[in-house]
């Protein structure tokens, strides 16, 4: 971990929705928090295999606000539970390596928060 944040000046954090990820995630930011360069990292976390419109996606929304709260503004964005990525990974894509289509619209425009955070 010294080594990676080192180098870094970004980090992304994935987080499932799940009580045993949410605790690990709350301690691994406690961890960053407390680092020499912590204050320097800008984090961003992304919930992974959300699904969407159910119950399971309260959990993860209420840790977020409660990890973040203003002003410490983490980026949280999160990825829909979708087989595309399994499908891609077997071919060894990702969703940036194929052609646009109607099939991945609503997975690239998820990944759109992050490519904008890491590009400024």
């Amino acid at each position: 971990l010294d080594l990676a944040l080192k180098i870094a000046d970004r980090i992304i954090v994935p987080l499932q929705p799940s009580p045993f990820d949410l605790a690990a995630t709350h301690a691994f930011l406690q961890v960053l928090a407390g680092h020499k360069r912590g204050g320097k990292l800008a984090v961003a976390l992304v919930a992974m295999r959300v699904k969407e419109h159910t119950h399971a996606t309260q959990p993860p929304h209420e840790f977020l606000e409660a990890v973040a709260p203003p002003p410490l503004h983490i980026p949280v964005t999160h990825l829909r539970d979708t087989q595309n990525y399994v499908h891609l990974a077997a071919h060894g894509l990702t969703l940036f390596d194929v052609p646009p289509s109607a099939r991945f619209e609503k997975d690239l425009e998820q990944w759109q928060p992050i490519c904008h955070w890491l590009d400024n």
